[in-house]
């Protein structure tokens, strides 16, 4: 498959308590996020941790912990869409759940991971923008990507 750009790119709120396996994402029920206009970068980054030996005096550098960072999610406000009123009730949830997400490109291959939802924030701007939400979802899980069919 070659390059393909972001258009029609679906993100997808699932639930909580499943286990973080393709399987258990293949049996969640997932809602679609209306009005998406864009997405972060998202993805591990590995921490670095050095050591400097005496004997040498050369720092050595290790991969450290993961982590998958944060995911920016903008959309146009559409009162009353399922997935943006999941994205709301997931922000206000204050247990320590996780809720699966699925981000589905084009071309058929699918990104799943779960996180905490740290953020639903409105934004009017001016008389000529667009209502919009952002929301923040905190990755707490690795990202398993599963190819196109």
């Amino acid at each position: 498959m070659g390059i393909q750009t972001g258009a029609n790119v679906e993100v997808s709120i699932g639930s909580t308590g499943i286990a973080h396996t393709e399987s258990g994402y293949e049996a969640d029920t997932f809602v679609l996020i209306g009005g998406v206009e864009s997405i972060s970068e998202f993805g591990d980054t590995a921490a670095s941790v050095t050591f400097t030996g005496l004997s040498d005096g050369r720092t050595q550098k290790l991969k450290g912990s993961r982590d998958a960072g944060n995911m920016t999610i903008s959309m146009g406000f559409i009162g009353g869409d399922d997935g943006q009123e999941d994205l709301a009730d997931a922000e206000a949830d204050n247990t320590s759940a996780n809720y699966s997400f699925k981000v589905e490109f084009s071309d058929g291959e699918i990104r799943y991971f779960a996180g905490q939802v740290g953020s639903v924030v409105e934004s009017i701007g001016g008389a000529d923008n667009v209502l919009m939400l952002n929301c923040e979802v905190r990755i707490n899980t690795s990202i398993i990507k599963i190819a196109a069919p």
